[in-house]
């Protein structure tokens, strides 16, 4: 299927797209209200009807109303396209098969057949993350970069796929609590003890910019688990275009950020699945190149046989796909551990590809597996 951006285009009207997350005020012929992608007192966010532009005199961010979908809504390019198409009514075109690559479903909007506390923590987590994309959060950023993840990494994603709660008003972060809670206080108050420990948040968005799930993280010493997450991810936390023809799938955010600059394949997606022995085969299986990049230990040899496995005999593409397998070479080693200590060496595994071939010749690494030596 393919879609007639121009169509899309000449439907839109941006003044109607913003004030859903803007509130504008007529200034002269332009609208102003504050920006939504950085912290300020005094509006300077301006919208033209005539031009159907936006641009923020304090950011210096602009564009047409994709443009806005796509910053807003962390989506790519096409992502938006898709989304502003079904609000516009333009119907997408088919198209020869041989041009189209396969693709699992999109995930529809939330709708009453949600059940209620779906929706409650759906709502409560995007308000959440477009009011904490408005700030900077410096208590993530130092975290981020003690984790070794490069400052220009984490600007590019900023907003996109982190953001941090620590300059969020507690009144604020109590309010979400009690939505999430679905207005109950004893609950909210449980929610809210651990928000506010966990400043660093990694949302995990529907094909309609929903967040329907997000990764709290706790970035210094403390009680309780590291990370809690809220809500049912319906799609991986992706880095990359999403309609590439190549995956990476590893174990979480961090794995993530720190191996999409090694990996050879610039153009791959890069997929943190929650809990990578519960990934849906549906996310991965309309890929013709599959790396899966987890820890070497018992958890993500499990993860990785059950992938290629469910890969190999329960996918109609079994026969075009390759499926590989990059893991640290010390049984136990964690992607990250092996990052930090020779961020060289798994570079060289990267971009050597000296990693070995699951599909079809899946007994071969099924004896590396028994081996526990790794199969780098």
């Amino acid at each position: 299927m393919s879609i007639d951006v121009e169509a899309v285009r000449s439907r839109l009207d941006i003044r109607r797209i913003v004030e859903r997350h803007v509130k504008l005020k007529k200034v002269g012929s332009s609208l102003m209200g504050l920006c939504p992608f950085h912290d300020e007192k005094s509006p300077s966010f301006s919208v033209s009807e005539s031009k159907q532009l936006f641009y923020c005199f304090g950011c210096g961010k602009g564009g047409d109303a994709i443009t806005f979908v796509q910053e807003i809504e962390g989506l790519s390019f096409k992502e938006a396209i898709q989304k502003l198409a079904e609000d516009a009514g333009v119907e997408q075109e088919s198209r020869p098969a041989m041009s189209a690559r396969p693709r699992a479903a999109r995930p529809s909007r939330l709708s009453a057949k949600d059940d209620p506390d779906t929706r409650a923590k759906a709502k409560a987590l995007t308000r959440l993350v477009a009011e904490a994309s408005r700030k900077e959060c410096p208590v993530t950023l130092s975290y981020l970069a003690s984790r070794g993840i490069p400052d220009a990494t984490v600007r590019r994603f900023w907003r996109k796929r982190i953001v941090g709660t620590s300059q969020i008003t507690e009144e604020f972060l109590w309010d979400i609590a009690l939505e999430m809670r679905q207005g109950d206080e004893d609950e909210a108050r449980k929610t809210l003890a651990w928000l506010k420990k966990r400043p660093c948040v990694f949302p995990y968005r529907n094909g309609d910019g929903i967040v329907t799930s997000a990764e709290f993280r706790r970035v210094g010493e403390g009680k309780g688990p590291k990370s809690i997450r809220v809500g049912k991810a319906e799609r991986p936390w992706v880095l990359g275009d999403a309609n590439a023809s190549a995956v990476v799938v590893v174990e979480g955010v961090i794995d993530a950020l720190s191996y999409q600059e090694l990996h050879p394949e610039r153009d791959a997606a890069i997929f943190a699945v929650p809990g990578a022995t519960n990934c849906p085969l549906a996310w991965i299986e309309s890929y013709r190149r599959v790396y899966l990049a987890f820890d070497n230990d018992p958890a993500g040899h499990a993860a990785s046989l059950r992938l290629a496995l469910g890969l190999h005999f329960g996918s109609e593409k079994a026969s075009e796909m390759m499926a590989r397998f990059i893991t640290p070479p010390t049984w136990q080693q964690t992607l990250d551990e092996f990052r930090k200590e020779q961020p060289k060496a798994l570079a060289k595994i990267a971009r050597e590809g000296k990693v070995k071939r699951i599909l079809p010749t899946l007994g071969d690494w099924n004896d590396d597996l028994r081996s526990k030596k790794g199969l780098a």
